[in-house]
């Protein structure tokens, strides 16, 4: 088991509900001591399967949601802390985004 936490993704999630031969969903609850979903990862799953069991995961407390807006989450030098890293996160994907469009040359 691997100690501490860590945040899942969505593509994760989806890989997970969609691998037929076993249930990936026990394997991350037994690898990781302490799972993470941001409540934005959260609403952009959508596959109602998947969402249960997650919701199922939260209920049980067997999964954490990340709520940043929750003043019970982040101390204020935290949140700062956060907020500068998303907007990092943000830059790192609109570059990406930008890598993407063909450079048309006239």
């Amino acid at each position: 088991m691997r100690k501490g936490k860590v945040f899942i993704d969505a593509n994760i999630i989806i890989y997970a509900d969609s691998f037929g031969k076993t249930d990936v969903f026990e394997w991350i609850n037994n690898l990781y001591e302490e799972i993470y979903i941001h409540k934005i990862v959260l609403e952009e799953v959508k596959l109602s399967s998947a969402r249960k069991k997650i919701e199922g995961f939260i209920t049980e407390k067997r999964w954490l949601l990340f709520d940043p807006e929750d003043e019970k989450a982040l101390t204020d030098n935290q949140y700062d802390l956060y907020e500068a890293y998303l907007d990092d996160v943000h830059e790192s994907f609109r570059q990406l985004d930008a890598k993407k469009i063909p450079d048309f040359k006239l």
